[in-house]
């Protein structure tokens, strides 16, 4: 997998996206469950670090990802019974559009990741 590159010139209608997906996770209080990569890198891990071991361990239908580029990256706050701040990031991919979602959780956990299709 080659490193990720930075996109410098995107539609914003892409970047509304993650506003759009976080208003839809607010509205449903169980979104959160189901399973999920542990990530161990620690709390000081840079982003596309982060992103990167998500990616590799994370499948879809039609594979893993090999290629990526991040295009935006950003704190999003996912309302419920316990509010919380996660990061975004926007990517264009191989396999589609995709924007992951991350937070580190604690030392034992380590980072709490999932991947969603870009609707």
């Amino acid at each position: 997998m080659k490193p990720p590159s930075y996109a410098t010139d995107k539609s914003t209608t892409m970047i509304y996206s993650i506003d759009r997906l976080t208003t839809e996770l607010s509205s449903n209080p169980l979104w959160m469950n189901g399973a999920y990569p542990l990530i161990k890198l620690s709390e000081r891990a840079k982003h596309d670090e982060v992103i990167a071991e998500c990616i590799k361990m994370t499948g879809f239908d039609e594979g893993h990802v090999k290629d990526y580029e991040i295009i935006k990256i950003k704190t999003v706050k996912i309302r419920g019974p316990l509010p919380e701040d996660y990061f975004a990031a926007l990517m264009d991919t191989d396999l589609g559009k995709k924007i992951v979602l991350f937070k580190y959780v604690n030392f034992t956990a380590g980072w709490w990741t999932r991947v969603y299709d870009l609707k």
